[in-house]
């Protein structure tokens, strides 16, 4: 499988791995994973408690290889400042459509709050637009 372009370091263990591509390396490496989430909802149409129960396994299987993902995610936003979507996708080289799944999943777990961030279009323009940003909480 060839490694995707937009990878990230984390500087902390030298590891050079885009979050999204570490979620789908472990996903693809585990051929019951794909089979199970991927080539047999994809091949017939699932009743609403069949899908509610594997999107549940879903999450429990990201839930084991959380200490992973938490530890880019910390590196990056264990600053506690704000980042807008922006920054957040210039830092891991990623469209911030990839990435926002995986944020959204660390807010609503609480890992991280999502937030808004007035922001300027252009440095010099007048007009300001809202834009989503996320930050991790301090303890």
């Amino acid at each position: 499988m060839p490694v995707p372009l937009n990878l990230l370091t984390n500087t902390a263990s030298g590891i050079a791995m885009p979050l999204a591509f570490f979620i789908e390396l472990r996903f693809i490496s585990n051929i019951c994973l794909t089979n199970k989430f991927h080539t047999q909802p994809m091949s017939r149409h699932m009743t609403e408690p069949e899908i509610r129960d594997l999107l549940k396994k879903m999450e429990a299987y990201i839930e084991t290889h959380l200490d992973a993902v938490l530890s880019v995610a910390k590196e990056y936003f264990g600053d506690g400042e704000i980042k807008t979507g922006t920054m957040i996708s210039r830092y891991f080289r990623s469209d911030m459509h990839s990435l926002h799944p995986i944020l959204d999943f660390l807010s609503e777990k609480g890992y991280l709050s999502k937030v808004s961030q007035t922001i300027r279009i252009t440095p010099k323009s007048k007009p300001a637009v809202e834009e989503v940003a996320f930050v991790m909480p301090q303890e």
